[in-house]
């Protein structure tokens, strides 16, 4: 009996250890993925920082050119950002910012990344948006023209961007696709 109670207690020793071992695996996946993802995050914005977009970009331009569908890259910067900062304090800054990633990640369904103090890119892959893209661009400017609201104190500023935009069409066979450095610096020199 007694014999037969010291069996069990190991077992139930050797399954609990089993458990927590288990346990302590997950955690270390889930830390590692964790870590995966705010390397590639800006700190501030919480969206992509410029290494991440970089390397979302070329898979997109990857992903595109095998099935031979359209896309867009935008180069967005911010009018006189240094005035923000300036005029109204570094938080206000922040929240022009905050504001303005939120605009772009609603107005484009796209995927944004921060590539410069108040510079973002903008990849934008579904079929309606590039299409009409210049109607897009006209609600963004509108919509951040006329919408940030400084916190606490109902102020409204309006915020204003300059915008370069690359419309790529991959359903032909004969163009090369370009790199993400490329495509990058053209939105740049649209803008």
């Amino acid at each position: 009996s007694a014999r037969i109670r010291q069996s069990a207690v190991l077992s139930a020793l050797t399954i609990y250890s089993v458990d927590f071992i288990e346990t302590e695996n997950l955690y270390k996946v889930q830390q590692q993925r964790l870590l995966q993802k705010k390397a590639g995050q800006d700190a501030l914005t919480k969206v992509m920082n410029k290494e991440r977009i970089s390397q979302y970009l070329q898979e997109a331009i990857v992903r595109h050119g095998k099935d031979r569908t359209s896309m867009a890259v935008l180069f967005v910067d911010v009018d006189d950002f240094k005035a923000f900062n300036t005029n109204y304090g570094h938080s206000v800054g922040d929240e022009v910012l905050l504001f303005l990633t939120s605009l772009l990640e609603r107005e484009f369904e796209g995927t944004v990344g921060r590539v410069g103090g108040d510079e973002f890119l903008v990849v934008v892959e579904k079929a309606d948006y590039v299409k009409n893209l210049d109607m897009y661009l006209n609600r963004f400017e509108e919509a951040a023209a006329g919408r940030f609201i400084v916190r606490g104190s109902g102020a409204g500023l309006p915020v204003t961007c300059c915008v370069g935009a690359v419309r790529v069409d991959f359903s032909t066979n004969d163009i090369p696709k370009p790199a993400s450095a490329e495509l990058v610096n053209m939105a740049d020199q649209a803008m």
